[in-house]
């Protein structure tokens, strides 16, 4: 019943404040000629090369749509349900629509634009040939990071983060060739003529690093990107990736602090709906640069 309420009451609240806030926009744009579009972004690289870096992904990609979910579709999935009120983070307060019973209510528009910046970014990353690792270790929402990261052939980790993941990569990738060791030694037999108790022991650590770094076994170097759910349960990964520079895409609840993310998504991470169908629509902007640089791939091939 409190669901339906608040659903009622954004919609309404939506549709009425819709052509308000297009008239306001428009008012507070002014009008500029190319030319001073182009003087502006000139001055911007010169000031600024970094932030024009991230102005240039944010472009609108030409010939390129990208899919986004309805305002009902996300409401039917609980995008919009925040936490209590007593748990915000005063840095989610321009991504707060209001709150209900004392539970904050995130503004969808926000969620929208949040996405559609991620998608953009997503897409010209995965386009240039580089990777974004997936990092969702919570109980309810591992399967899905796993299966659209596996669609997309992105790496990804669904267990445990291991603390040096990135920082420490090298003794990352040590362990990963220990794990390639041990798998040559099933295929031609070597295992087999080892005592029980060693051969146990073998299989015990493969199991082991299997479900910790099987998602990242073919990351060769690191990430360009990362994508994360919840970065309050996910800071270790949040913050090597932080020291390293690697921008990070994220899903913030309203206990979140977006200030640690370049492209935060204002939205539930709780609900396995929620994150499914944000995830769903990103993976769909990497799917089509997947499809589009392999397009490039066999036009080049054929020339």
């Amino acid at each position: 019943m409190r669901e339906e309420q608040t659903r009622e009451d954004y919609l309404r609240e939506y549709q009425e404040h819709k052509e308000i806030r297009e008239e306001l926009e428009s008012a507070d744009k002014p009008e500029k000629s190319g030319g001073e579009e182009e003087a502006v972004q000139e001055a911007v690289f010169e000031q600024a090369p970094q932030e024009a870096a991230l102005l240039e992904y944010e472009q609108e990609i030409p010939g390129v749509e990208f899919t986004l979910p309805t305002i009902d579709e996300m409401l039917e999935a609980g995008v919009h349900w925040g936490h209590q009120r007593k748990k915000w983070n005063p840095a989610m307060e321009p991504y707060v629509w209001g709150e209900h019973n004392r539970i904050h209510i995130i503004d969808l528009t926000k969620t929208l634009e949040g996405l559609k910046r991620a998608q953009q970014f997503a897409f010209k990353t995965v386009f240039s040939g580089r990777l974004i690792l997936f990092v969702g270790t919570k109980r309810q929402i591992k399967d899905i990071i796993r299966n659209y990261a596996e669609q997309v052939q992105m790496p990804y980790v669904t267990e445990r983060w291991l603390g040096g993941t990135l920082t420490n990569f090298i003794t990352i990738r040590h362990t990963i060739r220990r794990l390639d060791e041990i798998e040559e030694m099933i295929r031609d037999g070597t295992i087999e003529s080892m005592v029980k108790k060693e051969r146990l022991m073998l299989m015990r650590q493969r199991e082991k690093m299997l479900r910790l770094l099987g998602g990242i076994r073919k990351l060769t170097r690191l990430p360009a990107a990362l994508y994360v759910v919840d970065t309050i349960e996910e800071e270790i990964a949040v913050k090597e990736a932080n020291r390293l520079g690697i921008p990070v895409i994220a899903i913030v609840d309203t206990n979140s602090n977006p200030e640690l993310v370049d492209y935060p998504i204002p939205a539930n991470d709780d609900s396995a709906r929620s994150v499914e169908l944000i995830t769903r629509h990103l993976v769909d902007a990497i799917a089509k640069a997947r499809e589009l640089r392999q397009k490039q791939k066999e036009e080049i091939r054929q020339r």
